[in-house]
């Protein structure tokens, strides 16, 4: 195993050859590049680096002893399967890495002698690809998250109403839009300002909660209506600064 790396580096490419001639060749191709870059001789010392090191593209020769580049890649994929895959291969093993190609195991291949402009260009490419695909996995976990976020303030059982530092509304649950104090209901709408949704002694303790920091409790009694014990609480962690949050609960 060789590490090649003076400083940080964002991208780790790992290149895996049992011929040292090739593996020099393919560094001495990329050393204007800022990649990390790792080597092994093998397909078994690859995986050992892999369990080590945070990589995200991989070239494999094809045709190495005790592990061919296609038979290294299907155990990758079994631990690493976010990693991009691409390997060298001689014209005579065309046909078995393009079926592997078509079973997903492999991003791209490249001949034997390869365009050194051609291959730095690849593996450009197979960076922004795992950045991309990384990104569109992150999002979906993110609108995921979000989707249950709703689901959650949607399910609590009193009114929830968030307030952003420009006091307008920000988000508010169902129970909260069925909530009726001074008139038949307030006026929740998602951009409103808190002088025109609420009363002045709520208006109050939103102002007081802000200026503050601190949570202020109100006892709003209403003989029509019902009563409500209302506490607006400032934002804590990551969020603290950006608001505030009302809750509005039966005594």
């Amino acid at each position: 195993m060789e590490l090649e790396y003076d400083v940080e580096y964002t991208n780790t490419i790992l290149l895996v050859d049992n011929e040292k001639s090739i593996l020099n060749s393919l560094k001495r191709l990329l050393r204007k590049e800022e990649y990390k870059v790792i080597t092994a001789s093998s397909g078994k010392e690859g995986l050992e680096i892999l369990r080590d090191n945070n990589v995200q593209v991989i070239i494999s020769d094809q045709r190495m002893p005790g592990m061919s580049g296609t038979e290294f890649f299907s155990k990758v994929i079994e631990e690493f399967p976010d990693i991009i895959r691409i390997i060298l291969s001689g014209y005579t093993d065309v046909d078995v890495v393009i079926d592997t190609i078509n079973k997903g195991s492999i991003y791209k291949f490249f001949h034997k002698p390869w365009n050194d402009q051609g291959i730095i260009l690849e593996i450009r490419q197979a960076f922004e690809h795992y950045k991309l695909v990384q990104d569109n996995a992150r999002l979906s976990f993110q609108n995921k998250a979000l989707q249950l976020y709703h689901a959650v303030l949607e399910n609590i059982s009193f009114p929830i109403i968030g307030i952003n530092t420009e006091k307008a509304i920000a988000i508010y649950n169902s129970m909260a839009s069925k909530m009726q104090l001074d008139n038949d209901n307030i006026d929740l709408k998602i951009g409103s300002k808190i002088s025109d949704s609420f009363p002045e002694n709520i208006v109050n303790i939103i102002n007081n909660c802000f200026e503050n920091n601190k949570s202020e409790t109100l006892e709003y009694l209403n003989e029509n209506k019902g009563s409500y014990n209302i506490t607006c609480t400032p934002f804590t962690g990551r969020f603290s600064g950006k608001g505030v949050v009302l809750s509005f609960i039966r005594p």
